[in-house]
């Protein structure tokens, strides 16, 4: 009996630990398992996070470059126009500079005399106040009995230096004030000057 009691026992030993080391074999294998996985999710999440972070780092690399260039491009435009508004302003004074008294004075002249060929037409001249003052007496002393119907010297306050003619009545008249005049010499300067800066 006591034989068949120790085989029981063996049996039941070799059973249990059996089963225990199965056990533990399974327990094993699914925490290796478990911890296989765990280790995949935290290399795709390190993957993950590093080519995030590349492409971050991209995006800002191009985004400060696009910045930049846009900032460059800006600058360059701005200088060349404070180049262009310097050249403007020069022109405009030079023009200024050469319509004294004496020369508007004789220019008009000549221009009412072309003007007065026509013994119908009302000559209008529109003047800066101060060029009105100057040059008015001169102007109608000249032009008295000589003009048919008349000639009005007018100011125009939009006028800073030179004049504007033409018949009284009709919306158009010949610009001889120095912007108009300037503007002449920007329309071809400007291109000039913006091809130097290119």
């Amino acid at each position: 009996m006591e034989m068949e009691l120790n085989t029981i026992i063996e049996k039941i030993k070799k059973e249990g630990i059996g089963e225990a080391e199965s056990k533990a074999a399974d327990i094993l294998k699914q925490a290796q398992a478990k911890a296989d996985k765990i280790i995949a999710e935290a290399e795709k999440k390190k993957e993950d996070i590093i080519k995030k972070a590349k492409n971050d780092a991209e995006n800002l690399k191009k985004n400060g470059e696009e910045a930049l260039s846009q900032a460059s491009r800006d600058v360059i435009l701005a200088l060349k126009e404070s180049i262009t508004a310097v050249f403007d302003a020069l022109i405009k004074k030079e023009v200024a500079q050469q319509l004294p008294p004496e020369v508007l004075k004789e220019v008009i002249v000549n221009l009412i005399r072309k003007f007065s060929e026509d013994k119908e037409a009302e000559i209008e001249v529109l003047l800066s106040e101060k060029d009105k003052n100057s040059i008015e007496g001169a102007l109608l002393g000249v032009f008295k009995g000589e003009v048919g119907k008349g000639l009005t010297i007018k100011v125009s306050p939009s006028i800073e230096h030179g004049f504007r003619i033409g018949k009284k009545g009709e919306s158009s008249y010949y610009d001889f004030t120095d912007e108009a005049i300037a503007e002449s010499f920007k329309t071809y300067l400007n291109p000039k000057i913006k091809e130097l800066l290119t």
